[in-house]
């Protein structure tokens, strides 16, 4: 009984993402022309359902409610400022710690195809917090 429900829950998923973007889906949509002179924010290159248009995305600042970040399946209009992110338990953006910052630069310069002069990871404390020194530069 349990492997049916699954599989009937996996066909309708499928058939309801192809409801959703069918094929050519996009030459029917007008966009509007997103640029970073008429977006306040920051441009999401194919933002929009079904990846058809660029969208504009509001930046939430630190401290303030982020709960419409998190509608599921409808595509994000706004989110947490660069060094934030949503709290999920009291919905506000939150600073990200030392860590996780660290954590998503090295990712960055990983993937770059060739190393980015004067980059520095933060130093963190065992912890997750930043170090009470940060130093950077020749020494």
């Amino acid at each position: 009984m349990k492997v049916s429900a699954i599989f009937l829950l996996s066909v309708v998923s499928c058939a309801c993402a192809a409801i959703l973007c069918p094929p050519n889906f996009c030459d029917s949509m007008l966009c509007e022309d997103m640029t970073s002179e008429n977006c306040e924010g920051r441009v999401q290159e194919g933002g929009s359902v079904c990846g058809c248009c660029d969208t504009c995305i509001s930046q939430i600042p630190l401290g303030q409610n982020c709960h419409q970040t998190i509608l599921l399946g409808v595509p994000a209009t706004s989110e947490c400022e660069q060094g934030t992110k949503c709290d999920f338990q009291s919905m506000m953006c939150i600073a990200k710690t030392c860590a996780e910052l660290k954590e998503e630069q090295a990712a960055m310069l990983t993937a770059m195809d060739q190393p980015l002069f004067g980059a520095h990871l933060p130093d963190c404390e065992a912890d997750g917090s930043w170090s009470a020194k940060q130093c950077a530069g020749s020494k």
